[in-house]
Formats: C-alpha cells, structure tokens, sequence
C-alpha cells in the first residue's frame, strides 16, 4: 500500500505529540506513587484518600464546559505550553510540603485541587488537536499511537516512583523528576513552529461556541448510539474511580500487605495490559468495529475486578490488572474515536467539552463515595459492588442497543 506524503508529515506530528505525552506521563505516574503512598502513609484513612482525588475532581468539574472555547480562542497547542509551565509550578509546591505532616495536609488538598484545574484544558485540547493532524481515516490509528505514548510509560513510571522514593527519600525523587519533566516542552515548542492553529476572536467565538454546544446536546438526543456510549462511559466512569482511586491501594496494602516498591511493581506489570491494548488496535485505520465491541470490552473490564475479592495472590492480581487495563484502554480508545468521526469538527470542542464534564461529575462521585464506601463497609464488599455494578450496566445497555429497532444515522443526527 502506497503512503501518501501528508500522511507522513501527518504521523511525524503525531509522533511528537506523543512524545510530550510520554515524557509528562512518565514524571506524572512515578510523581502520583510517591505523593499518594506518602500521603496514605502520614493519614492512614482511606476517606482521607478519596477526598484527595474528590476535591480535584470536583473543582475542575465546570471548567470541562470552557475548555473547548479556550481551546478554540487560543489554539490547542498554545493551551498545552501554558498547561506545562503551570503544572510546574504546582509540582514544585509540593516539593516544598515534603515530608507531609498532618498539619499541612490542608495545604496538599490545595495544591492538588488548583493543580487539577488544568486537566480539562488538557484533555480537549489534545482531543481537538489530533483531528487538525491527521485525516478522518487515520483517526483511529492516530488515537492509538498517542495513547501508547501516554499508556506505555504507566508501565515502568510507577515502579520508577517507587525506586527514586526508596533509593532516594520523598524530596529528593520529587526534585529528580521535576527536573527530567523538562524535556517534555521541546516536543511541544518544535510542534507549535510546525502546525499552525489560530487564535480566534473573542466575542464572536463564544457566540459561536453557545450555539456549538446546543449543538453537541442535539447530537446526544438525535443519535441514540451516541447517546449509550456516554452513559456506559459515565458509569464506568463513576465505578472505576472508586476502584482507582481507593480499592486498588486499599486493596493492595491491606490483601497483599506489600509495601510501596512492590505496590508500585505491581501497577507498573498490570500497565502492559493497557499499552497493548492500544497497540492492537493501530492495525485499523478506522473504528468500523461498532460501538457494540466497546460494551463488551467494558464488561470484561468490570468483571477481572471481581476475584481480587475473594484471591489473595500478587500473581493473580497482576493477570487480572492485565485483563482490565487491556480492556477498559480499547474501549476508552473506541469511544474516543467514534466521537471524532461521528461529530463535526466545528462542533467537536463543545461537544467533548459536555461529554467531559458528566463524565467528570461522576468521576468525582466515584472518588468520594469509593473512601465512604470502602470505609464502612471493607475493601472485599466494596470490590464485589464495583465489578457487578459494571458488569451489568454495560450488559443491559448492550442488551438494548442490539434489541432496540430504532438505530440512528450519523446522517440523522446531523
């Protein structure tokens, strides 16, 4: 098959975005060990926990519906310079709070909460942007091979934190990392002198962004399938933080009773699964596998939690992380770029921009409820009720795509 030459300089911005995105996720993963496992250390409460993934969460919940006309003012790669220079800032803060005490702990929920703002810039900032590097039928393709760049360090970073950390102390593997990070920005700076995204004017912009995302409420209510991948996508979103957030450290401290280098270990072998989930699908240039797949792949997502209930065994936690991670990556990876193909590009920043936010508001709810749950009912109880709930959900709602006589064209939402 003969490549054509724009989709080669196509590929070769992709791929320095995906650099950016492999460095930062690099620091951010070994980062997240050492400051979550030093925070649990100091506090000792799973409720505690939750309400520092809850607290982040939940502020920037709201910023989802202005990100896109942020992202449309500015231009998704002036968005992403700015995001990098704030969150270093925010993580030489948190240098300064190491070692954590109780009595600063008001301070990290603080740090975390601004430093959490920037997230949904990010988030449809890179959404958008890909679109703008490559063509309609290398979506997919492109969408997988970032997210192997942002997964496949998730591999070996949490196990990285978990080294620096023990090797070196908290403060000093923080001061290490902050210091690698900055190798991230030049990717970035060589993408901003390479494609060219346009500042807009103001006023007539947020007009235009108003309307966009009336818009983007008219396709959920006119495309049914539409309509399904969001709410699975809400409801694997709400279980799922409670699992990420909470169950899993939880469950991994007080089950297998290992410590912070074998917690990190851990995380780091179940990451392959995910990785090689995204790289099994750069074999297709388009999502024609049907949104049908992405209900069945939430399903077994779901269910690979339910053992870590009742088996005991690191060996079998990290087969079962495998499955998960390989599974609920594949169906992040599809929903993602149904959107893209299904939505209009002018309508797309308002449309991922409210997509975002209910999936955010029930990620928020899943934080909070994870440290309430887990807290008083145990970590077992709390593990069962998370696999069924997702199970399920993403069963019955299969059940009624497959059922239901009504299927909505693309050509009639529009």
């Amino acid at each position: 098959m003969k490549i054509k030459y724009e989709d080669l300089l196509a590929m070769r911005n992709v791929f320095l975005l995906s650099i950016y995105a492999f460095v930062m996720t690099l620091v951010g993963g070994a980062l997240d060990i050492i400051i979550y496992y030093h925070f649990y250390e100091v506090t000792e409460s799973p409720l505690s926990l939750g309400l520092l993934y809850f607290f982040p969460i939940v502020f920037r919940i709201f910023l989802f519906l202005v990100a896109g006309i942020v992202v449309s003012i500015m231009g998704s790669i002036s968005v992403l310079i700015l995001i990098y220079f704030i969150g270093l800032a925010f993580d030489i803060a948190i240098y300064l709070l190491i070692p954590f005490s109780r009595e600063t702990m008001y301070l990290l929920y603080i740090i975390f909460t601004l430093s959490a703002l920037t997230g949904p810039f990010y988030a449809i900032a890179i959404r958008v942007l890909i679109p703008d590097l490559v063509s309609r039928d290398m979506l997919l393709r492109a969408n997988s091979i970032f997210n192997i760049a942002s997964r496949s360090p998730e591999i070996f970073s949490p196990f990285l934190g978990g080294l620096l950390g023990s090797l070196y102390g908290y403060k000093n593997a923080v001061l290490i990392l902050i210091v690698f990070n900055l190798i991230s920005l030049f990717p970035l700076l060589l993408l901003a002198r390479l494609v060219s995204t346009q500042p807009r004017g103001v006023g007539s912009e947020l007009r235009s962004y108003l309307a966009d995302l009336s818009a983007g409420i008219s396709y959920l209510r006119s495309s049914r399938d539409l309509l399904l991948l969001l709410a699975i996508s809400s409801i694997f979103s709400l279980f799922m933080m409670q699992f990420l957030s909470v169950y899993l450290l939880v469950a991994v401290r007080n089950l297998l009773g290992v410590g912070v280098d074998i917690f990190g270990l851990l995380v780091t072998i179940s990451n392959i699964g995910g990785v090689a989930g995204a790289a099994s699908l750069t074999i297709y240039r388009r999502s024609g596998l049907g949104s049908a797949l992405t209900f069945i792949l939430i399903m077994a997502s779901g269910l690979s939690i339910l053992p870590m209930a009742f088996i005991y065994d690191l060996y079998i936690y990290v087969a079962l992380l495998l499955i998960q991670d390989y599974t609920a990556t594949q169906a992040s990876i599809l929903i993602t770029t149904i959107y893209q193909e299904r939505v209009e590009k002018k309508y797309l920043p308002a449309f991922l921009s409210l997509t975002s936010f209910i999936n955010s508001l029930l990620s928020a709810l899943g934080a909070l409820s994870g440290g309430y749950i887990s807290t008083q009912l145990g970590i077992v109880p709390s593990l069962i009720i998370t696999s069924i709930s997702i199970s399920l959900s993403a069963l019955l709602l299969l059940t009624w795509n497959i059922l239901s006589p009504h299927r909505t064209s693309t050509r009639e939402a529009n």
